[in-house]
């Protein structure tokens, strides 16, 4: 596989955040001491509006038709097709006054390595080959869901392949959001300061079950990322809080980090 990562920068978009973007995946490029061909084949697509992705992928052709569903979303990714791997990093957020307004570079670096710690979460973890095999016997359907059991394949899939979805993470998960949901003030704040990151996926204030900690798949991809951007050195200005209540998770994030990509975080 060509050794190339691809950076797009969309119209109306300041040279100064695809450089930035560019400077901070070669940074970590450079960090990586196994798995080195973790970025090959990336493209990273940079816009000031999801408008202007225009149809140059599958993944750009969506976002920038259903734009308006993702106002308040800073990033996305996606693999299509084997080996080849998008993320879009957005460089305006949308206020609560519908402005748009140019984000700070490290807000965008930051994200940039939050939809990085998508991309290691998949890439990096185990399917059971029977399920995968089944899985891609699914055909690709648009207007038509499928069937009720393609769909619970297709489930079942997507909360089992990722590192997310390890026995450990979920451990770890599971022990950080019983801390999270019982009652103090602590976590009162928490849930008002930082409520991209409080869990909304289950309830958590009365304990959390095994069945909950899959249903919760979603965020418990979410916060992994998260914390991979943290572990790698960005801080977006919430890192201490997260960082602290997820305690756990963020000490498997770092020892995976280390496991498949070499690098030692263990002081971030």
């Amino acid at each position: 596989m060509t050794d190339y990562i691809y950076y797009i920068k969309h119209s109306d978009t300041d040279d100064k955040y695809k450089d930035a973007v560019k400077n901070r995946v070669t940074a970590f490029k450079n960090e990586i001491k196994k798995n080195k061909n973790f970025l090959n084949n990336f493209t990273f697509h940079i816009c000031d509006s999801y408008k202007t992705l225009g149809n140059k992928s599958e993944l750009t052709k969506y976002v920038s038709e259903n734009s308006e569903q993702f106002l308040y979303t800073g990033g996305m990714t996606a693999s299509f097709k084997e080996g080849t791997r998008e993320i879009i990093i957005k460089t305006s957020k949308h206020s609560v006054f519908n402005i748009s307004m140019n984000k700070k570079i490290s807000d965008v670096t930051q994200a940039t390595m939050h939809e990085i710690g998508h991309q290691f979460d998949d890439q990096f973890g185990y399917c059971d080959p029977n399920l995968l095999s089944e899985v891609k016997k699914l055909p690709l359907w648009s207007d038509d869901e499928g069937t009720i059991e393609q769909q619970k394949l297709y489930d079942t899939f997507l909360k089992n392949k990722d590192l997310s979805d390890s026995s450990e993470f979920k451990k770890a998960w599971k022990q950080d959001a019983q801390n999270l949901g019982k009652s103090s003030f602590s976590n009162f704040l928490f849930k008002q300061r930082y409520i991209d990151y409080y869990v909304f996926d289950v309830d958590i204030t009365d304990g959390v079950t095994d069945e909950e900690v899959e249903e919760a798949d979603s965020h418990r991809g979410e916060i992994f990322a998260q914390l991979f951007s943290y572990a790698m050195g960005e801080d977006d200005g919430q890192k201490e809080a997260i960082v602290k209540k997820y305690s756990n998770c963020y000490k498997i994030v770092k020892l995976y980090i280390k496991k498949y990509l070499g690098i030692d975080v263990k002081n971030n």
